[in-house]
């Protein structure tokens, strides 16, 4: 099982990565920059999932361990909810996205990480 710090710095390392690609202007890496926010998302989850002895093997598992962790936060709830959709939508189906898509999936990420940070012990 990482540590909450292995899943911090893991966390830290996928944003860092978002922020190396070329810029949102091109379009040329958009599935990347949200797949990378995605799973920074993440590791700040299990970050603090980890700190309640629990760990995720499968997004399936993720959800239900933030259930048993508390994490029930509705804005939270939502904001991961429409992450891993925006997530899945681009990678799979090909979806490109607009500027202000984009912006709004950083706040989703924003949201989640903000709200991580605040309950982490």
């Amino acid at each position: 099982m990482a540590s909450k710090n292995q899943h911090l710095w893991q966390a830290e390392h996928n944003e860092e990565f978002v922020k190396s690609i070329e810029p949102l202007e091109s379009g040329k890496f958009i599935d990347w920059e949200v797949t990378g926010l995605f799973y920074a998302g993440i590791h700040y989850i299990e970050a603090f999932l980890v700190t309640k002895k629990l760990e995720s093997s499968s997004h399936e598992q993720r959800l239900s361990n933030m259930n048993s962790a508390g994490l029930t936060d509705d804005k939270f709830q939502n904001s991961y909810d429409c992450l891993y959709d925006w997530a899945r939508k681009t990678r799979y189906k090909c979806i490109s996205i607009q500027e202000y898509q984009f912006k709004l999936i950083r706040q989703f990420y924003n949201t989640i990480k903000n709200y991580i940070l605040k309950e982490l012990p």
